[in-house]
């Protein structure tokens, strides 16, 4: 449950798991300019499922 499903380069579009660590999210998608469109946590060490997202 901690697993990239998708990711869209040109759309910026991410599919994963709950159990996916923010970092590990942001280790993929920052090299390619791209962030996280919700305002986030104050550590990367939550897991998406975890999380609580104010869009």
């Amino acid at each position: 449950m901690d697993r990239f499903v998708t990711f869209d380069q040109a759309t910026g579009r991410l599919c994963c798991e709950a159990g996916m660590l923010l970092k590990e999210i942001f280790d993929k998608v920052l090299p390619q300019n791209w962030f996280l469109p919700v305002t986030t946590p104050g550590t990367q060490y939550v897991t998406v499922g975890g999380a609580k997202w104010n869009a």
